[in-house]
């Protein structure tokens, strides 16, 4: 399609002609490609087809670009992308970076609006890369019928980087920093609080004690994923702290089989790492910025600067400020001492260092989740409440207990006559069927019915409980992905109740038993099982499955020794967290840091409001009084 000619009406919807409105950000945007060597296509020669005018979506985003302008040195540039039906739709440098969040927002929606007025159409909805921006732009686009959500873009990623490599000249991955500290959209005091651990980090100069022979594993309390920390600069040419995401990007590094551009090419992670300006890489805007802001430097050449490599998003943003700042706390308290930390300390969310990885850890098991779904079952039948017992607190039943197993083993009856009746071999409906029982009965126990199954539900089964607690014969436990399937298949057809994300478990689970050993078989104190337990429960803590530990106002939160009550409290806790889950993804919050801020402050509601089952006391009141009349010993093993 060609360009629109001046005294066309505006492509971009406005209502107004093209040459009162878009055609000098059109000629801008042909200018700024020239700078780099790279050229607009003519008119006509646009790779459009029918699917990208029929695409009903549309991916964008705002990047920054590794190279220097010859005539501004200056300058910070980017280039701003929009894709449809797996094509490029629109590419743009920006002379300079925007800063800020509204003006991140303002270039994606002029990319967007210069990519209708070359495809001639608008699309009916727009991917971007985060929440954040999802929400900023919306009332910009919505008045032209443009919705707009956040979600995963493979496609644009790919293009994004191919891009990237070719403007900016570098082979490998690709690598970025900030330009402006303002580029991360981090806070003031986020951005104080950086450089206040920095130049305590460079004062305590831990790199004389540690060098990058010796990484660390760094865990996060507020919920973000273990990264693994080096100290760098043992040499003193080149001091700071890098991040890697995959402790076996780390150790292929330290291999130094192949060169960097290899290593940073084969990289399963991305990397982050902390430095202080001794060659003049900090842009006298940044320096500028500092100085105005007041933050702290340890010293004339010590100014930090954050430079990423395969980072999401490919730019260094306000969550790899505060992920560099707690961790630089975390191993200056492990080399150096608490002293030489305590004034860096953050009570809401603290890092720890926790000593030198084996170099013989496991594979990373799974892969780590970047954008929250739902996890729950829907269907006519669905019912998640079902899973929160409303007679718990009448205390235990015989006859109650087993409804849930009466009702499930009955409804495994009428899978077997259907199985019965399908073209299978003999041995395969045995199979299927041992399999629905041993899975229904740890349903009854759990979820209590099908119909309020979660993700956390399959996962706990899959990776904990079946390995550990079922015995079963090694055709039926080969069988088990694929029995699965069968069944949930015909829960979806026959029972109206079906787990949209029960596939993709299923499908993770058969790649993990294959590639890998299988979960250790024993019991949960032997050491074996606790350590894949461990990388379990971090994964499901990853993927947001499992409620806060904290509780405010008592003196050690949710104890991990309880009695009856107190477990009852944390058992309903769990089931109405994944219920939460799904109602705050639902609604429009799909990261994972997001999502567990909402549900965190509905647990902070749930904590402090009059429970039914204690006489108008609340949970928290629950775990007062445990905590002033503990629970025996032998609480120990209630539950394992």
């Amino acid at each position: 399609m060609s360009s629109p000619n001046r005294n066309d009406p505006c492509p971009c919807g406005s209502g107004t002609k093209y040459k009162a409105c878009c055609l000098e950000r059109d000629r801008a945007a042909d200018r700024a490609l020239a700078l780099v060597g790279a050229a607009p296509p003519r008119a006509g020669e646009e790779p459009w087809n029918p699917a990208v005018r029929a695409a009903e979506v549309w991916e964008a985003d705002v990047v920054p670009l590794n190279t220097r302008f010859h005539d501004d040195p200056e300058a910070c540039p980017a280039i701003a992308v929009v894709g449809a039906a797996t094509y490029l739709v629109h590419g743009e440098v920006l002379r300079n970076r925007p800063f800020g969040l509204a003006a991140r927002a303002q270039e994606v929606a002029n990319a967007v609006l210069a990519a209708a007025r070359r495809v001639g159409v608008l699309p009916p909805e727009l991917h971007v890369r985060d929440q954040a921006l999802a929400r900023e732009l919306a009332p910009e686009l919505a008045p032209r019928g443009i919705a707009v959500r956040m979600a995963r873009m493979p496609d644009l990623d790919e293009a994004i980087a191919g891009s990237l490599r070719e403007l900016s000249g570098e082979r490998g991955g690709v690598a970025v920093t900030p330009g402006r500290w303002a580029e991360t959209e981090a806070t003031r005091e986020e951005l104080a609080a950086l450089h206040a651990a920095a130049a305590a980090f460079h004062r305590a100069a831990p790199w004389r004690l540690a060098g990058d022979d010796m990484p660390f594993r760094v865990e996060f309390d507020d919920g973000g994923g273990d990264l693994y920390a080096a100290v760098m600069g043992n040499a003193e040419i080149d001091v700071g702290l890098a991040l890697y995401s995959d402790l076996d990007d780390y150790l292929e590094i330290q291999g130094d089989d192949l060169d960097a551009y290899e290593q940073v090419e084969r990289m399963a992670g991305w990397a982050l790492s902390l430095t202080y300006d001794r060659d003049r890489r900090l842009s006298r805007a940044m320096r500028r910025e500092v100085t105005a802001a007041g933050w702290e430097v340890a010293a004339p050449g010590a100014f930090p600067l954050l430079f990423g490599i395969r980072v999401p998003g490919y730019r260094v943003t306000a969550e790899h400020v505060t992920r560099m700042t707690r961790a630089i706390a975390a191993v200056l308290r492990q080399v150096c001492g608490a002293d030489a930390a305590r004034a860096l300390d953050d009570p809401r969310a603290r890092a720890h260092a926790i000593g030198r990885p084996g170099m013989d850890r496991p594979a990373r098991l799974w892969a780590p989740l970047h954008v929250c779904h739902p996890i729950g079952p829907v269907g006519r039948n669905a019912d998640p409440e079902a899973a929160i017992d409303p007679d718990g607190w009448a205390g235990f039943d015989r006859a109650r207990w087993d409804l849930p197993f009466i009702a499930e083993d009955r409804r495994v009856d009428r899978f077997a006559a259907w199985l019965e009746k399908q073209p299978l071999s003999k041995a395969a409906r045995r199979r299927h069927l041992r399999n629905a029982r041993v899975w229904s009965s740890y349903v009854a126990a759990n979820a209590r019915t099908a119909a309020a199954v979660t993700e956390y539900d399959l996962r706990t089964y899959l990776y904990d409980w079946f390995p550990r607690r079922e015995t079963v014969a090694r055709d039926v436990e080969k069988a088990l992905p694929e029995s699965l399937g069968v069944f949930f298949g015909w829960l979806k057809a026959r029972q109206g109740i079906r787990y949209p994300w029960a596939a993709a478990v299923l499908e993770e689970f058969e790649g993990v038993r294959l590639a890998r050993a299988p979960a250790p078989v024993g019991h949960f104190w032997e050491e074996e099982v606790m350590n894949w337990r461990a990388q379990l429960w971090g994964d499901l803590d990853g993927r947001v499955m499992i409620p806060d530990t904290e509780l405010p106002r008592t003196p050690n939160g949710w104890p991990p020794v309880t009695n009856a009550e107190v477990t009852r409290l944390r058992g309903e806790l769990q089931r109405r967290w994944l219920i939460w889950y799904d109602e705050v993804v639902r609604a429009g919050i799909a990261s994972p840091p997001e999502v567990w801020e909402a549900l965190v402050a509905r647990q902070r509601a749930w904590e402090d409001a009059p429970h039914p089952g204690l006489k108008g006391r609340t949970p928290r009141d629950a775990v007062l009084h445990q905590e002033a009349n503990p629970p025996s010993a032998n609480a120990l093993f209630q539950g394992a």
